[in-house]
């Protein structure tokens, strides 16, 4: 009998389990095994020829506890889960949002933004740890994008740009949005 990460794996064969008021015992051929408390088990794994008793089978899925059984090499037979309570009325609200088109492109557009930000994080954590010329180039970029904003977003473009050459303005461009979008 193990504990890994607040489950209790279970692998002695012919061994049954019961609740004893807030301990778990573990039985073989009659004889007490092993004792342990049940307060810091998130979950129960039985493998094999292995009995559970009916009350701690309750207890467990009344309190949130996972009780999952596989077979001798470790394939699933099933699990037992308490019930799961969810909320209405978030549900109904969710279902609202995506019935309106304005609230819908809202989400939509503030998860993109989200998705945007987490690139360029991933961009620029990739650039502080390569040492190549492509590198340098986005951390360049990306100080001349803190700089305090011009007037309007065209004349930024123009103005991060105008040291490129003209057959590397869409790449610039693209990055500029990236750095730009948040």
């Amino acid at each position: 009998m193990k504990k890994l990460l607040n489950v209790l794996y279970v692998q002695t064969q012919g061994a049954y389990l019961r609740l004893d008021h807030e301990t778990i015992v573990m039985e073989i051929e009659g004889k007490t095994a092993r004792q342990m408390p049940l307060h810091p088990l998130s979950a129960i794994a039985v493998y094999g020829n292995i009995m559970l008793s009916p009350h701690l089978i309750a207890k467990c899925a009344s309190e949130g506890r996972t009780v999952a059984a596989f077979d001798f090499r470790g394939r699933f037979q099933y699990r037992i889960e308490g019930p799961v309570s969810g909320n209405v009325l978030l549900r109904r609200a969710q279902h609202e949002a995506l019935s309106n088109k304005d609230r819908a492109a809202s989400i939509a557009r503030n998860m993109l933004a989200g998705k945007i930000q987490n690139c360029r994080q991933v961009l620029l954590r990739g650039a502080r740890e390569s040492d190549d010329d492509a590198s340098r180039e986005i951390l360049t970029l990306q100080s001349k994008l803190n700089r305090p904003p011009i007037r309007g977003w065209r004349e930024r473009i123009k103005a991060v740009c105008s040291d490129y050459h003209r057959r590397d303005w869409e790449r610039k461009l693209f990055l500029f949005l990236l750095y730009s979008f948040l």
